[in-house]
């Protein structure tokens, strides 16, 4: 008993970025509509990647570290050619960049340099300029690298997206954080 007047044109204007529960891990838990992320495993390294690619203009996203272990999490961008393969570290994927919480930045599975270490509470800044392909990383509301996204410096470049990049970290035992998109 459905006519046209029952149903509303597809509008999708007001999307939000969450992680994607259908690319993840069985011991990667979501949390907190998808912005929270835990992992339940003792032994292996997990990708999870967010909902919205980046293919062009200027993204921003926050991640507060709630529990850190070694060199986990990493949280950083990842594409999503990339995103079938979760069972492995951010850092350790071609197609990615990460900043992880023993300081190295990793791009395209490379060590580019050490910066400050991050921790529980720590809150790490992700910037991506589709436009020019170049990721920024800060931590507590500093860029590292001498970053600054506004004048366009100080960034990492990863490899050309194939099929575009979104926002993406790995857990590893007993690392979570939460999103802020």
């Amino acid at each position: 008993n459905l006519d046209h007047n029952d149903t509303v044109a597809d509008s999708p204007t007001d999307n939000f970025c969450v992680f994607n529960p259908l690319k993840k891990h069985a011991n990667t838990v979501f949390s907190d509509g998808n912005l929270k992320v835990s992992s339940t495993d003792t032994g292996s390294a997990y990708c999870q990647f967010s909902t919205i690619v980046m293919p062009s203009g200027k993204y921003y996203a926050e991640f507060t570290i709630n529990t850190a272990s070694g060199n986990y999490p990493n949280i950083g961008i990842g594409d999503l050619v990339v995103s079938e393969n979760v069972n492995q570290g951010l850092g350790d994927i071609s197609g990615g960049a990460a900043y992880q919480a023993d300081g190295r930045v990793r791009v395209n599975g490379s060590t580019i340099g050490t910066f400050p270490t991050f921790t529980v509470g720590d809150v790490i800044s992700v910037a991506y300029d589709a436009d020019n392909n170049r990721v920024y990383f800060g931590k507590n509301a500093t860029w590292i690298n001498s970053g600054d996204p506004t004048s366009g410096t100080g960034y990492f470049s990863p490899a050309a997206p194939v099929q575009g990049y979104v926002f993406a970290s790995s857990t590893y035992s007993v690392g979570s954080f939460t999103a802020n998109f």
